[in-house]
């Protein structure tokens, strides 16, 4: 990563680098699952959960991080792809969560699905959340 990937970020997402919002984004810089906010206040136990819930809002609407429930209805955070902007959010991925370590990582997919009878309606978003198992847990389990 180079040295200001976290300034250059928040410059072009028009986002006064703040201390508290420098540490949070390197915090999803640096890792490839996704946090909750239970998990970025634990990562990040110096700072104030109230801050970080406000920079993970700001972060989310000004596209630098896209959030997905998943089925226990906790929300997650995870790095936007460079094809996101602020009023469009373009993930072409699948959520994992991990039955081991509960960690939730974007994957890629190859093709979306077609739905049969998407004439009948009018289809905005398609979340798609996989329950498995990670690489590093497979690795440890092998």
């Amino acid at each position: 990563m180079h040295l200001n990937t976290d300034y250059i970020l928040l410059s072009k997402a028009n986002i006064t680098p703040t201390s508290n919002r420098v540490l949070v984004l390197r915090l999803f810089l640096g890792n490839s699952n996704a946090f909750t906010l239970n998990a970025a206040a634990q990562e990040l136990f110096f700072m104030e959960k109230s801050t970080i819930f406000r920079t993970l809002q700001v972060f989310e609407s000004k596209g630098i991080l896209h959030s997905v429930v998943t089925d226990d209805g906790v929300k997650n955070y995870a790095l936007c792809t460079v094809d996101c902007i602020k009023d469009n959010h373009a993930h072409r991925h699948a959520h994992l969560k991990c039955s081991i370590c509960e960690h939730l990582y974007c994957i890629p997919v190859t093709s979306l699905p077609v739905f049969e009878s998407a004439r009948r309606f009018q289809i905005d978003k398609v979340y798609m959340l996989a329950n498995g198992t990670c690489e590093e847990c497979n690795r440890v389990a092998s």
